[in-house]
């Protein structure tokens, strides 16, 4: 079976427009990304209460766990973070805690934004985050 010039053409069309769907910014086109800013999310893990900093901007950001031991090297510093999926309200983080270190696992973060204003979360597991606005 033949694949015509065409038909590959279309595809590579076809998959340049949805790559365009995925970059941070092109959502929001209309207005400002509404996660843009600086949040502070709480979450109850197998060692009790956890708290992070979460920065986004308009091209990534960092998380950064408050709680974490100092000789962690996964989570005791900045992690980078990287946009999955944007929409007006709702953002698909990962935060890239493997690039800290050989071994450590990334972790993804979805965020909803309601229409009150108020955003929830959802880190991978299942585990429910409260997240609030600190600017």
């Amino acid at each position: 079976m033949a694949i015509t010039l065409a038909r590959i053409a279309a595809a590579a069309a076809s998959a340049s427009c949805l790559a365009l769907l995925a970059l941070p910014g092109a959502s929001w086109a209309e207005g400002k990304n509404p996660f843009v800013g600086q949040w502070s999310v709480g979450w109850t893990g197998p060692a009790g209460a956890q708290q992070a900093d979460l920065e986004l901007s308009d091209k990534g950001g960092y998380w950064k766990t408050l709680n974490a031991p100092k000789d962690d090297p996964c989570s005791s510093r900045e992690v980078p973070v990287r946009y999955d999926l944007v929409g007006s309200q709702e953002i698909s983080l990962t935060v890239l805690f493997s690039v800290m270190q050989q071994g450590c696992k990334d972790s993804k973060v979805n965020l909803v934004r309601y229409a009150d204003g108020r955003v929830s979360g959802l880190a991978s597991g299942g585990q429910a985050l409260a997240v609030q606005r600190k600017n």
